[in-house]
């Protein structure tokens, strides 16, 4: 199974003993693990289900605290310690910022383990790609449903790049990195890829172009060549039932009524004008 940010462990690791102590001067919860138990995440036959360690930045466990509250424990690979270092004070810098209840929240970090980790709060209901793929969910099978959950990713995107101070560009917005919690909320995580923009607005154009369909600053490669396009067929494909009237033909979910099928219209003329623009930005 391919490895989903967040597609957390079945099995739980026990935190024997742990202190919290809160500075002041901060929001940030420090947190230190005082018992090592088998599945720690220092353990390195601690696996997790669906990644087995396999992931591009490391693995996120599940955790339970003695209060029984239930954590997401992220885990970088050693591979390298400098590169690691970095991105977790780059991740660190980001996530600490960022107040908004469709964003992960983020509740401490450990410094007294082989590499750094944090503390994230756990997101029970998995990733948004997985109720996509998955035949059996229904989450999905409404038009409401699916309204209002991407209303609450625009919300997101909204707050990263016009409310948070200095704004933030994610860099890597995709369904696996989408996350659903017990009332299906929306949860946008990983900020790996994110960066801060500067006020010099030249900079902010230096750091969000890319090639439409592929994240800011990814290596062009023939993998990559082949996503740009199955992105650009399926937003073909999107944009040509719109013209054609075949609207319906693609749904993946119920429509109740008449005054439903309207707001997927416009909902759906609004998602092609920005298609649309995106596509014509990228080709200059």
């Amino acid at each position: 199974m391919p490895c989903d940010y967040a597609l957390l462990a079945d099995e739980t690791f026990n935190i024997a003993e742990f202190f919290a102590s809160e500075d002041k001067s901060s929001s940030n919860v420090t947190i230190e693990w005082v018992v090592k138990e088998k599945n720690s995440p220092d353990d390195p036959n601690s696996e997790v289900y669906g990644c087995g360690g396999e992931g591009g930045f490391g693995s996120v466990y599940k955790g339970v605290l003695p209060d029984n509250t239930q954590i997401a424990v992220k885990k970088p690979k050693e591979s390298d310690k400098i590169r690691i270092n970095q991105e977790f004070q780059k991740e660190m810098g980001i996530v600490s910022r960022i107040n908004h209840k469709n964003v992960v929240k983020i509740l401490g970090l450990c410094l007294q383990t082989k590499v750094p980790l944090l503390v994230y709060e756990f997101v029970s209901n998995g990733t948004l790609s997985h109720h996509i793929h998955d035949k059996s969910s229904q989450v999905l099978r409404t038009w409401k449903m699916c309204l209002r959950i991407a209303a609450e990713i625009a919300s997101s995107l909204d707050y990263f790049h016009s409310l948070a101070s200095p704004p933030i560009i994610h860099g890597d917005v995709k369904s696996s990195n989408i996350l659903l919690d017990d009332k299906y909320t929306e949860k946008v995580a990983d900020f790996v890829a994110s960066v801060l923009i500067s006020p010099d607005q030249a900079a902010v154009a230096a750091k969000i172009q890319g090639t439409f369909g592929v994240k800011p600053g990814s290596r062009m490669t023939l993998a990559s060549n082949e996503k740009i396009n199955i992105v650009q067929n399926i937003v073909q494909y999107f944009l040509s039932s719109i013209e054609n009237n075949s609207l319906r033909q693609i749904f993946s979910f119920r429509v109740a009524d008449e005054s439903e099928m309207e707001e997927v219209e416009i909902v759906a003329e609004l998602a092609s004008e920005c298609l649309r623009k995106a596509n014509n930005e990228a080709s200059f």
